[in-house]
């Protein structure tokens, strides 16, 4: 199954304790769960419960770990105990840790990861690198034994940033389409797609055959644009509604 979402909800920060969904996040939730199949939230945005009601039964959203973690590479007790939680929602199709730029393959990287891998148990983990030294012979296999989902990117062809490559390390497939602005990535190496950048036709025909691949070897297929128009259009290319009861 191939889901196709974006990085758009973005409730009140919360602070501590998450508190009750309030009615604007109600109808944030609402309004992304009639348009998408899977949205991409921060740590602190995933709404109480997974949503319950307010989405429908085959939604699933992607939480991506705290900058604390994938900058600061604290494993952070309290964390630990919201997994739990997380995962009696059901509606959580995987953790995704996006790391910057600066972590590179090295090995004390490296056992980082396995302890992430220890961390987030029977949840499955997406990794994304912005380093293109993890696209060397063999990591696709080591990713795959230690239990790590990898996260293809989308990016400017820049020095120094990773390759668009396919690999299919664990149960999810990922793909996430960062954009290709490379002025703004030259100024902002290490903060991922915070603004839209709107992709065209071409630039988004090139990944049809890698997803279509990708999915042929995961039960789940995550494609995540960060603009609702280029995965509107993305969509569109695949021949997948946007959302599965769209196509009911």
């Amino acid at each position: 199954m191939i889901l196709v979402g974006t990085v758009g909800y973005q409730p009140t920060k919360r602070q501590g304790t998450r508190k009750k969904t309030d009615v604007r996040e109600v109808a944030s939730m609402a309004h992304h769960a009639r348009r998408f199949g899977t949205v991409e939230v921060e740590w602190d945005c995933f709404p109480p419960g997974g949503g319950g009601g307010l989405v429908p039964e085959s939604f699933r959203w992607v939480l991506r770990l705290p900058r604390s973690l994938t900058h600061g590479r604290e494993l952070s007790p309290a964390l630990a105990f919201d997994l739990a939680s997380l995962a009696e929602t059901g509606r959580l199709a995987c953790l995704l840790a996006p790391f910057p730029l600066d972590f590179s393959n090295r090995p004390e990287n490296q056992r980082f990861l396995q302890r992430l891998q220890s961390w987030a148990g029977e949840l499955p983990l997406a990794v994304q690198f912005l380093n293109k030294e993890w696209i060397v012979e063999g990591m696709e296999a080591w990713l795959r034994t230690i239990g790590l989902c990898y996260c293809a990117v989308d990016l400017p062809r820049l020095p120094g940033l990773t390759q668009p490559v396919a690999w299919v390390t664990g149960p999810v497939a990922m793909v996430r389409l960062c954009g290709r602005d490379a002025a703004y990535w030259q100024t902002n190496p290490d903060r991922g797609p915070d603004q839209e950048y709107v992709y065209d036709l071409l630039e988004l025909a090139e990944w049809l055959p890698k997803i279509e691949e990708m999915s042929a070897l995961a039960p789940l297929t995550l494609v995540i644009a960060n603009g609702s128009r280029s995965a509107q259009m993305l969509s569109d290319l695949l021949d997948v509604p946007t959302r599965p009861e769209a196509g009911r």
